[in-house]
């Protein structure tokens, strides 16, 4: 297994990454991840951490009561990671 690095500290995509990582392994709701990293282009930086970083970022819809849905990440490979700054 090799380490991986990770965008450079105080990115947003480094503040979603850090978040994915200390959840280990579960998801993550995008309200949270928007909130944190001051963010409202998330789908954006989860696409880039997949492609530049090889992050394995996985995204479920959950339907709630009034119909909307809910979209919540989990990155799978978050043992692969280390802080490289």
């Amino acid at each position: 297994m090799s380490l991986r690095k990770f965008p450079k500290a105080g990115s947003q995509r480094r503040i979603i990454l850090d978040e994915l990582i200390s959840v280990k392994g579960e998801f993550v709701g995008l309200n949270l991840l928007m909130r944190i990293a001051c963010c409202g282009a998330v789908h954006s930086q989860i696409d880039e951490l997949r492609k530049q970083y090889g992050a394995q970022i996985i995204n479920e819809q959950i339907a709630q009561k009034n119909g909307r849905r809910h979209s919540e990440y989990k990155l799978v490979n978050w043992g692969e990671f280390t802080i490289n700054d």
